[in-house]
């Protein structure tokens, strides 16, 4: 006798699936859902290769309990990296102020000349001269220790947030804010300013 929907569903409920079935069908879905399937067709393909039926919840469930995974595995990841940047400028850091110190200690430059007119160098006087430069520091150095303090800034979401406006007339535009660097924010915004053919080259528009 064929097995009708209802006896489908009363199996299902019945006979639970085990731990390792849950875990191969949680990576079936997977699988094929990052290649675009929908879950009805997910519930189809899977009917096809097990010997139960999941219904179209619980392969919704199951999508759900993936995208969380996703998003876990995404914020370790993120915060890794974020963590692995933020040693890496510290070390880059340390070796710019070490660089920056040196830079400012002052330059000496000796130089030796023989004196004596036309006499052999062996039978000639030297004289020794010393130059001591004092020096400021090189500013290459604190341009790129500024430089480092930026990324860090911006790593870790210091920063205020940043608004940029279409101008133009006063119809709704399109308004970008930044607020951290992962995370933008866009609204319609109204332009005060009225367009105005003087502030543009070329012919006015019509």
């Amino acid at each position: 006798m064929p097995m009708t929907n209802s006896m489908t569903k009363y199996l299902s409920k019945k006979n639970k699936r085990s731990s390792a079935q849950k875990a191969a069908d949680l990576a079936f879905i997977e699988h094929w859902h990052i290649r675009g399937e929908t879950e009805t067709q997910l519930a189809e393909m899977l009917r096809r290769e097990r010997p139960y039926t999941l219904s179209r919840s619980q392969i919704h469930a199951d999508l759900m309990k993936l995208k969380k995974q996703w998003q876990d595995s995404a914020l370790i990841q993120r915060t890794a990296a974020v963590a692995k940047e933020l040693a890496g400028l510290q070390e880059q850091e340390h070796d710019l102020w070490a660089a920056w110190e040196k830079s400012k200690l002052d330059a000496t430059t000796t130089t030796t000349e023989f004196i004596g007119g036309d006499e052999p160098k062996d039978a000639r006087g030297t004289k020794t001269k010393v130059t001591v430069e004092t020096r400021c520091g090189e500013p290459a150095y604190m341009r790129l220790l500024l430089d480092i303090r930026a990324q860090r800034r911006q790593l870790l979401g210091l920063d205020a947030p940043q608004g940029m406006k279409f101008l133009g007339d006063s119809e709704p535009r399109l308004s970008f804010v930044v607020r951290h660097a992962h995370e933008i924010e866009t609204r319609a915004v109204v332009v005060e300013s009225p367009f105005n053919p003087k502030d543009v080259t070329g012919p006015a528009p019509k």
